[in-house]
């Protein structure tokens, strides 16, 4: 088996269904929904097809291979505008970590932002991030960090970030 989750990242996408061959993997995501435990799906190479929730007789609104070795977690990213969704597929850092640590992966899913990047603290920690794509995986003190979130190096979004030790973090 493989794990899985699913983040409807797009604002133009209805309220959909989400289907890993025929298996059903979410139902009824609204934009800005996510799957915050991840399930168990057969491992191996497959479609993914994404539908009108209620409809699921419809053409896909997006469909996509994806391929989910054994054993591997996954956060897939429905972003986009409409008729140019796609999806961001970011495997996810498992392995342990140390002692009061807390892993950190962002994911680009701002279709007009341009550019990304990450202060923590206004110290530069994820840069140059394009659209579509999933930063390496960074490491930080499991303590509370002020990251600023900057798009072509203008304030996007300000948060705090408290990072339990021991746990991996994507943030899409």
């Amino acid at each position: 088996t493989a794990r899985l989750r699913i983040v409807n990242a797009s604002r133009d996408l209805p309220r959909v269904s989400v289907y890993l061959g025929a298996l059903p993997v979410a139902t009824a995501l609204r934009p800005g929904d996510y799957q915050q435990s991840p399930q168990k799906v057969p491992a191996g190479d497959g479609a993914l097809r994404v539908v009108p929730t209620g409809d699921e007789s419809a053409p896909a609104l997006l469909e996509a291979p994806v391929s989910l070795p054994a054993g591997t977690a996954h956060v897939i990213v429905l972003a986009g505008r409409a008729g140019n969704f796609r999806l961001i597929v970011a495997s996810e850092d498992t392995s342990p970590l140390p002692a009061a640590t807390a892993r950190l992966r962002v994911v680009h899913a701002l279709p007009d932002a341009g550019t990304l990047s990450v202060q923590d603290a206004q110290r530069t920690i994820i840069s140059d991030l394009a659209y579509g794509a999933v930063s390496d995986a960074i490491t930080l003190d499991e303590k509370g960090h002020d990251l600023t979130l900057l798009a072509a190096d203008a304030p996007l979004a300000e948060f705090g970030f408290y990072g339990m030790a021991r746990y991996a973090y994507t943030v899409v």
